[in-house]
């Protein structure tokens, strides 16, 4: 599952990414796809103990099929982020599911309107209903960001590197470069 490919850590809160780690199949006879996934750990009110899970998070909804969730992930304070970018970055898919309970999605049919990868921004809620035995403290997703194929000119990927700090977000799209004469201008 390449649990581990990212982490980052932030005082007593720990992020770690694992971009491949299920392959499932939405209803029977559907064809099957990959899911990363990201955890989230804290560390435990007796400090000698180390660690513990607190979530285990495939994202929502509006994540697209075929993702890498947690191929780069970054935490900072009370928010962390998580690259998602495609499984396959020439793939021109344009579908997210949008609730396993309905297995519906949203498809758009312009080449230009593909996703070419997402970004999940969590926050950290803290809680006396929570566990008593534990901190007290669960990551929300606040929302899922993406990116289309006609806002990246010219084509490249979204989500392959991603940092936080306590006002930004930074979002790598690497460009494929390939050939012998490729030239590159910067603006």
């Amino acid at each position: 599952d390449w649990f581990g490919y990212d982490v980052s850590m932030y005082a007593d809160s720990v992020i770690v990414g694992a971009p491949h780690d299920r392959i499932i199949q939405e209803f029977e006879s559907s064809s099957y796809y990959d899911e990363g996934a990201v955890y989230f750990f804290q560390r435990c009110p007796n400090r000698n103990y180390g660690y513990y899970m607190v979530r285990k998070d495939y994202g929502n909804e509006n994540i697209m099929k075929n993702n890498m969730l947690g191929w780069a992930v970054s935490i900072s304070e009370d928010y962390a982020v998580s690259g998602i970018p495609k499984t396959d970055i020439l793939s021109s898919s344009i579908c997210y599911l949008r609730g396993s309970l309905f297995q519906s999605h949203f498809c758009e049919s312009s080449a230009e309107s593909s996703l070419q990868g997402q970004f999940i921004l969590y926050n950290k809620v803290t809680s006396s209903l929570f566990n008593t035995d534990t901190a007290n403290i669960d990551w929300d997703i606040v929302n899922i960001y993406q990116i289309k194929k006609r806002y990246l000119s010219p084509y490249r990927d979204y989500g392959w590197d991603i940092d936080i700090c306590e006002q930004f977000i930074i979002v790598g799209s690497p460009m494929m470069i390939s050939g012998s004469q490729t030239v590159m201008a910067f603006f």
